[in-house]
């Protein structure tokens, strides 16, 4: 077999892994069972002291869970009933400051509530770290990526109080399709 043949055969085995169904016996059902839960979620909260251009560190505070929540599968081995809250609470800065132009790293303990279908709650917290900095020509809109115990995946976050020269005191965050793990010794 020619080299290109032979490289583009190999290139489309895993693709073709990946596919539901595709082994012998297996079904699309069960291959969506196994595949992992993702979230999306929405919050605002304050930042004090104000970032500015001046490197420093701070804290940000949605003070409580103040944010929507959904996801397309479990949570901690339960199905969530509908969509669920969430807030956090981080420190930003850590590791030599943090600014309006060259954004920083933090801390973050992320908390969070579904309803289930029997009438119960799923509560948990979320330990991680984050990443941010301002996305090029984009008019005041940051960034970034975080790594928790439970989420990780990226986001995107904006002023909606104060400016760069003043103090952004508070700020939006937006997550599209944040993985969620799986406890070991958990299925999906």
């Amino acid at each position: 077999m020619p080299k290109f043949r032979r490289a583009l055969a190999l290139a489309a085995v895993p693709a073709l892994l990946a596919l539901p169904g595709a082994w012998p016996g297996g079904s699309g059902a069960a291959a969506a069972e196994e595949q992992a839960t993702h979230c999306d979620w929405a919050d605002t909260g304050l930042v004090e002291p104000g970032f500015t251009l001046e490197r420093r560190t701070g804290t940000y505070s949605t003070a409580g869970e103040t944010g929507t929540i959904t996801c397309d599968g479990p949570i901690q081995g339960q199905m969530p009933s509908g969509p669920g809250t969430v807030g956090f609470e981080a420190t930003y800065g850590v590791g030599g400051g943090a600014s309006c132009q060259s954004g920083g790293q933090g801390a973050y303990a992320g908390f969070f509530t579904f309803p289930t279908a029997g009438g119960g709650r799923i509560h948990g917290i979320d330990y991680g770290t984050f990443n941010f900095g301002p996305l090029p020509r984009s008019g005041g809109v940051y960034g970034g990526s975080f790594a928790g115990e439970l989420f990780s995946g990226t986001f995107t976050s904006g002023i909606v109080e104060g400016d760069c020269v003043t103090g952004v005191t508070k700020v939006f965050f937006d997550v599209k399709g944040a993985a969620v793990a799986v406890p070991r010794g958990k299925k999906l």
